[in-house]
């Protein structure tokens, strides 16, 4: 019985110097929140009084300021009028706020004696400075010199009294909020070292017990422990051999059926979400023919899945391309590049195969990923779809400022005509898209790169175009100069204004070869003759390094 009551008498301990212990926690919270509020609350007086001094001084500045403006300025009625109502304004808020500052600091020895005094003073002078003014007005300003002698000193004498009153009253607020704080930081600073000594004391007192108590049970287990330990200790250990062994036989056993259950799920998942998708997902080997397609290849270019094997990515790619070559070589140096990198491109454009009648077009995205150690490119393709906010547009305006990438032009022309939805149809919109991609590729290639003709002619020749491009766009002295599209669609028009920072040319002379060069059907240098045919206005500026290409929804005069 008697280390039963030890026992109880022990838990009882613990219970009470615990429960002691989180008492005088939350009572030192409360103090120190009392403190500070208490604090707080004392010290706002004297904050309140140094503002409103700080005030009434800079009311006092502003309103002599404004009476030096009425004698310098007040031949201009207008001016007169309006400075003269702003210092009537100021006078008056000066005179409240000096009110205000008394009844604040009437505790405060002498200081409302001196609020009071320049309260007098300041009526004082802001009836002779109205004096003044009558009389300056009357004689149409011409004595101001003279007002200005007279009045001299007196804003200054005025102002120094104020200043001296605000460093007093500041003074005596910082006297007595760092009395305030060293008051009541003494207080909780004895406050907390009680408490601690307290939580110290019960601390020691409650370590004590726990110890003793631990010393307690560690003897009893010890002895119990002893009496068990030599009959079961080897039934224990075969016991405890057998059920592990089991239990990670069973584990393996479900962790297999497991396995196999994931994979049988994730593999009709795999085939569900692709043979179910609206998106074309294919595969191509190396050479970029088709491995595989899902059943969406058949949806929309009529094919079937087994006739995949024997095509290849670039003679659909090339079908459907046939009437924008510039387009086609742009694409395959962005795959290309994409071989050579292997990192993840997207791309738009159209394909075309022995079964549909119009090219499709689509967006592409490529990635390369390890299939049994093998290599192999997975492509999504889906149909370029038109935005469904399209059709209420009334009005767009945007800026877009390239560096001299050709890989951007034509991404960067389809986001200026795809808004165009509304107001033209699909074919005319690709000749606007394809005018615009050859006016900014001309801005990059012969107004930023500074490329002549035959130059571009002689690399296109030579089958080192690109080679070409990117030395210029490497020349320090070529490759921080951007090309700049401001783009406008309303209901009536389209408007693009294409700028570039090159040297310029004369496009007059560029349109008369220009026209040379459809005749004799060269590979490139039709830019400036399509616009002018596709749009209503061409117009470049003097230098010839600005276009301005304009088209209008309706017939316009």
């Amino acid at each position: 019985m008697i280390p039963e009551r030890k026992s109880n008498y022990s838990r009882w301990m613990i219970t009470g110097g615990i429960s002691i212990f989180l008492l005088l926690f939350i009572t030192a919270g409360f103090l120190g929140l009392y403190f500070l509020r208490k604090a707080t609350s004392d010290t706002q007086q004297y904050i309140l009084a140094v503002d409103r001094a700080r005030e009434a001084q800079v009311n006092f500045q502003q309103q002599f300021h404004l009476w030096k403006t009425i004698v310098l300025e007040g031949d201009n009625f207008d001016s007169f009028r309006k400075n003269y109502h702003a210092f009537s304004y100021q006078a008056d808020r000066v005179q409240d706020y000096l009110f205000n500052l008394k009844i604040i600091c009437m505790h405060f020895d002498g200081i409302p004696e001196q609020i009071e005094e320049l309260k007098q003073l300041h009526k004082s002078i802001t009836g002779n400075y109205n004096s003044l003014t009558v009389q300056l007005k009357e004689k149409r300003f011409r004595n101001r010199s003279n007002v200005i002698a007279v009045s001299m000193g007196t804003d200054t004498a005025a102002l120094k009294k104020m200043d001296t009153l605000v460093r007093q009253i500041e003074l005596r607020a910082d006297r007595e909020i760092h009395f305030i704080n060293s008051y009541y930081f003494n207080i909780s600073f004895i406050s907390f070292i009680l408490l601690g000594i307290t939580v110290i004391v019960m601390g020691i007192v409650l370590s004590r017990e726990l110890i003793r108590t631990h010393e307690i049970l560690e003897r009893k287990v010890f002895e119990r422990t002893s009496e068990l330990a030599n009959t079961n200790s080897e039934l224990q250990k075969e016991i405890i051999e057998r059920t592990n062994a089991e239990d990670s036989l069973r584990n393996a056993l479900l962790q297999i059926e497991e396995a196999h259950k994931r994979i049988s799920v994730s593999e009709e998942k795999y085939r569900r979400i692709v043979e179910g998708s609206q998106e074309i997902v294919f595969s191509l080997d190396e050479n970029w023919n088709l491995i595989t397609a899902n059943k969406a290849l058949k949806d929309i270019f009529k094919l079937q899945i087994d006739a995949v094997r024997s095509m290849n990515f670039f003679e659909l790619l090339d079908r459907g391309m046939r009437n924008d070559e510039v387009n086609n070589r742009l694409i395959k140096e962005k795959l290309e590049q994409f071989s050579q990198d292997r990192n993840p491109i997207e791309f738009n454009a159209a394909f075309q195969t022995p079964r549909t009648i119009e090219p499709i077009e689509m967006k592409i995205r490529l990635e390369y990923i390890d299939s049994d150690g093998n290599q192999e490119m997975l492509g999504k393709a889906r149909k370029l779809t038109e935005d469904s906010l399209v059709q209420f547009l009334e009005y767009e305006k945007r800026r877009f400022s390239i560096k001299n990438s050709l890989l951007l032009t034509d991404d960067l022309a389809h986001r200026v005509t795809r808004n165009l939805a509304t107001f033209m149809d699909h074919k005319d919109i690709n000749l606007i898209r394809i005018a615009v991609r050859e006016i900014i590729i001309d801005a990059i290639e012969h107004g930023n790169l500074n490329i002549t003709f035959d130059e571009k002619s002689n690399a296109l020749l030579e089958d080192r175009y690109f080679h070409f491009i990117r030395e210029r766009q490497n020349d320090p002295r070529y490759r921080d100069k951007k090309v700049t599209l401001d783009y406008l669609v309303d209901s009536e028009h389209v408007i693009y204004k294409i700028s570039d920072e090159g040297s310029g040319f004369d496009h007059k002379k560029i349109f008369a070869r220009t026209q040379e060069v459809n005749d004799t059907m060269e590979a490139h240098g039709r830019g400036i003759l399509m616009a002018e045919q596709i749009f209503d206005v061409v117009k470049y500026n003097q230098k010839g390094n600005q276009v301005l290409l304009v088209k209008h929804f309706t017939p316009h005069n």
